[in-house]
């Protein structure tokens, strides 16, 4: 029937994709009832009765319409009483999408790409001007034991700048939690055991109470996406800051802004997956010197598991000691045989110059001769748009003792 359609359609969102709780939500348990109690509703319409009263040969005859509606009815006030007791029971109603972005497993999505070696898990807040030491005291006084887990690497929470050519935002989202683990198994570990829930308030009213809270603070609810991390790169003289019972012991007031103890370079890119196995294949080959840089803390090539909203399915992200140093590199020859530019000597320009000239003149001539002949198309572009430089101030970092 209709009806039965219609609950069945509902229920599943209401599951704790996040969680993954081995128990069953009181909305998915609703959704269960809520469906066989309509099944036996709507069977009941044209059901034979028994009853003495019509000589065991008559039927009660309910309107088929009535009947439905009085299904739908009672089926839905139980389903939205479920739902509001999931939030006081500390439940997450995540949205369907989040199930399905995290269902990808790296085997099938990476075919003949290059393997992954680290998974990353990312939130994106949306935070209201004037509210940003409040979002990072909320962080920093959160109870957690993070960096006593299993698999765990590393944590910041990040704050975007502003674009440096002037240039709007990409996107709404100004912070951004960035959490490293070895592998996605460890990450769903954390995410379905008691530490998810510790640090996400414990569950029951004081997460529904921290839920509203957010409310004041945030422009929406935050949102996930998560990485396949390939290419690594760690500097291993990085300093660990201090931590207390696998968290940081930082005193935040909640009216000043948590100090900056890093700096985030990333590039991000939109790549066709017919192009991916080569853009992947272009980054493996480049030359590069990060490791003999002053400053330089970690490198990762994010590959979005899942589908991207944005589009934006590769990230390149760059963790330096501070902005300085990040700076410094990119004015210098590091940079350029990053990004196919040679020193040249003296003597090189030189002669570089001359065979310049000769060329010119060979040019000329060649550009002649072809300016009657049709124009031949350019090679495609492996980017589906531009790539998208984005720099982010790190706050609140937690390094595993085994480092990136």
């Amino acid at each position: 029937a209709p009806a039965q359609h219609f609950v069945l359609a509902w229920a599943p969102p209401f599951i704790p994709s996040l969680c993954h709780a081995p128990r069953i939500s009181p909305s998915a348990a609703a959704g269960g009832v809520v469906a066989r109690s309509i099944a036996e509703i709507g069977s009941e319409v044209d059901k034979p009765s028994h009853s003495r009263r019509l000589g065991g040969t008559g039927r009660r005859k309910l309107p088929e319409t009535k009947g439905k509606m009085l299904a739908m009815n009672s089926g839905m006030l139980v389903l939205l009483g479920a739902i509001a007791l999931d939030c006081v029971s500390g439940f997450s109603v995540t949205p369907l999408r989040m199930a399905q972005s995290t269902g990808v497993s790296p085997e099938v999505q990476t075919g003949a790409k290059i393997p992954s070696e680290r998974y990353i898990a990312c939130n994106r807040f949306a935070v209201r001007d004037g509210c940003e030491a409040e979002f990072e005291a909320r962080w920093a006084n959160r109870k957690s034991r993070l960096a006593d887990l299993p698999g765990f690497r590393y944590f910041h929470l990040m704050r975007r700048e502003d674009a440096e050519d002037g240039k709007p935002a990409p996107d709404e989202y100004n912070y951004m939690s960035f959490t490293i683990w070895e592998t996605k198994a460890d990450f769903e570990a954390w995410r379905s055991g008691p530490a998810f829930k510790e640090a996400h308030g414990g569950g029951g009213l004081m997460a529904f109470v921290q839920m509203f809270q957010s409310l004041a603070v945030m422009k929406g609810p935050p949102r996930p996406a998560f990485y396949e991390a390939i290419l690594p790169l760690a500097s291993p003289k990085v300093d660990r800051q201090p931590i207390v019972d696998g968290w940081r012991a930082l005193d935040a007031d909640g009216k000043t802004v948590l100090d900056t103890e890093a700096y985030v370079a990333t590039n991000r890119f939109s790549i066709s997956e017919e192009n991916a196995a080569a853009f992947e294949k272009r980054w493996a080959d480049r030359t590069s010197s990060l490791l003999e840089c002053e400053g330089f803390q970690s490198f990762n090539m994010l590959r979005r598991d899942g589908s991207a909203e944005d589009e934006v399915n590769y990230i390149s992200t760059t963790i330096w000691e501070n902005k300085d140093c990040f700076t410094k590199w990119r004015e210098g020859q590091g940079f350029k045989n990053a990004h196919g530019q040679s020193a040249q000597s003296s003597d090189e320009k030189e002669t570089s110059k001359e065979k310049e000239a000769a060329s010119d003149q060979e040019a000329s001539k060649e550009k002649d001769a072809a300016a009657s002949a049709p124009a031949a198309s350019p090679p495609p572009s492996i980017f589906k748009k531009p790539p998208r430089p984005v720099f982010w101030e790190a706050k609140l970092t937690l390094l595993s003792d085994k480092g990136y």
